[in-house]
């Protein structure tokens, strides 16, 4: 039942707009402008804006280099707050528009096999309220898939905490640290695991932090009814919203929240097939090379007894991913290893997605080669590798 009324509220729940009725299951108000939904395509990765597309599913966070921590890790514009909105409600303009421009450049294979990687540059046009401060930064972020969202949160620090080595005390090039994160009264730290920084702690703080951030929604943990609208957009700020003032309720009360996550929670991952001979030799040498010392299967699902195929700890992943946005004590070139588990589905489920935190590769391949810092090594290993190993390695990992 709980899982049946937190996907209506998954499929239903809108941006804040002033035109608002009463839900059919009295749950709360509905609003007429866009879904979760259009930003997780199937429960699955959002789409990558192309040329002068809108920025539907893939947001730009602002912040400092070395900026200091608020309530969501990061130290924002003064004007336009923590992320750029490409969307408004009724009777205000959108905070900016997007141009996307590709630049590119080939990595050559062992065999003769070059491969063209994509760079997108977002240019940012139009700015509603002036320009941007000088030190702040853009980082591009693409909405996740959803099924590893239960698996994520079920697993404990201590689980993570055994996989980490952030002074590279068996000195394999390899240094992941956990990312500590105060969470919840009293000051407590945990490790995070939500968000490409490992940012966020749990399944709830995620859900909270995207509706008042991605959505503009007021929730317990962010009960500003006018979202990331700084103290400068006075007409953003007293524009009319959905809490209720004499009973102190935000948009998304908690009950609502609770119902989304037990939606999430209840997304599993499929039953996956028994592994071909290519996979399991693409296994061998997915360990050869060395991807298995983030990318590891100590973490496993207990539902679907799928390994994570990820540490959830932040790595040093070099100056071509870096972003230069500092997310509490994440640095801008570290990273939370992604999970690779469900990898295949990402383009069954959207075409138009890519892969890494902004999808800027189309393929897995192109991902690998992306990798440096501590994957440096293992990159210009699968790089060095004949086609035939290439291609079994990514056979595997297509199976997970």
């Amino acid at each position: 039942m709980d899982f049946a009324l937190g996907k209506s509220l998954f499929e239903k729940i809108w941006v804040a707009s002033p035109a608002s009725t009463k839900s059919s299951d009295g749950l709360g108000p509905l609003y007429n402008a866009r879904s979760c939904v259009q930003c997780h395509i199937q429960n699955g990765k959002g789409s990558v804006p192309k040329e002068n597309d809108k920025a539907v599913s893939l947001i730009l966070k602002l912040g400092k280099r070395n900026g200091q921590s608020n309530q969501s890790g990061v130290q924002g514009d003064v004007i336009y707050g923590q992320q750029l909105q490409s969307f408004a409600t009724v009777g205000h303009f959108a905070e900016y528009t997007l141009k996307t421009v590709d630049k590119t450049h080939q990595v050559q294979l062992s065999g003769g096999q070059a491969v063209t990687l994509h760079q997108p540059y977002y240019q940012i046009n139009n700015l509603a309220y002036g320009e941007l401060e000088q030190d702040t930064y853009l980082s591009a972020r693409l909405a996740p898939a959803l099924n590893l969202m239960d698996a994520m949160d079920g697993f404990s620090d201590a689980e993570i905490l055994s996989m980490a080595d952030p002074h590279d005390d068996n000195q394999d090039g390899v240094s992941g640290r956990p990312h500590w994160i105060e969470s919840g009264a009293g000051g407590n730290k945990r490790i995070g695991r939500f968000g490409h920084k490992a940012q966020i702690v749990s399944l709830i703080e995620q859900i909270q932090s995207a509706l008042a951030f991605d959505m503009g929604l007021s929730n317990v943990a962010f009960p500003k009814g006018y979202g990331d609208c700084s103290f400068k957009q006075i007409k953003c700020i007293k524009a009319p919203h959905g809490d209720d003032h004499k009973l102190g309720a935000p948009e998304v009360s908690k009950q609502m929240t609770t119902l989304i996550a037990a939606y999430l929670q209840g997304l599993t991952l499929p039953v996956r097939p028994a592994r071909t001979q290519q996979e399991v030799t693409g296994r061998q040498i997915f360990e050869e090379i060395g991807c298995i010392a983030c990318h590891g299967a100590h973490l496993v699902d207990t539902r679907s007894g799928r390994a994570l195929y990820s540490d959830l700890l932040l790595h040093d992943m070099g100056r071509g991913l870096a972003d230069s946005v500092q997310t509490f004590e994440a640095m801008g070139f570290e990273w939370r290893t992604a999970p690779l588990v469900g990898i295949g589905l990402t383009k069954i489920k959207n075409a138009k997605t890519g892969f890494l935190h902004d999808g800027r590769a189309r393929t897995i391949l192109e991902a690998i080669l992306w990798h440096g810092g501590e994957a440096q090594t293992a990159r210009d290993k699968f790089i060095h590798a004949t086609a035939a190993e290439r291609k079994n390695l990514l056979q595997f990992v297509e199976s997970l």
